[in-house]
């Protein structure tokens, strides 16, 4: 067989792979929206974001924490509340 042949069977199998490849990340993607979307929709999630907040405020005015402290709080509180409300989707 010629370099020809041998070089259009690598571009046709290299475009079949490239397509398959995007194919299963444009599904990913579909899904991991999906999910995020239904995440976003559980009514829990502003109840348990508003208690970070108010525990955040009550370690920054009633404790007088540091700054570091009451981000802290706020960013594992947000998290988690993210990582609950995935869980009981």
């Amino acid at each position: 067989m010629s370099a020809d042949g041998h070089q259009t069977r690598f571009f046709r199998t290299s475009r079949r792979s490239l397509l398959r490849l995007f194919s299963a990340i444009g599904r990913r993607v579909l899904e991991r929206s999906r999910s995020s979307l239904r995440v976003w929709a559980d009514p829990v999630l502003p109840a348990i974001l508003l208690g970070v907040v108010m525990a955040a405020l009550a370690f920054a005015f009633i404790l007088n924490a540091p700054p570091d402290v009451v981000f802290g709080v706020l960013g594992i509180g947000c998290l988690t509340a993210f990582l609950e409300a995935k869980q009981r989707n």
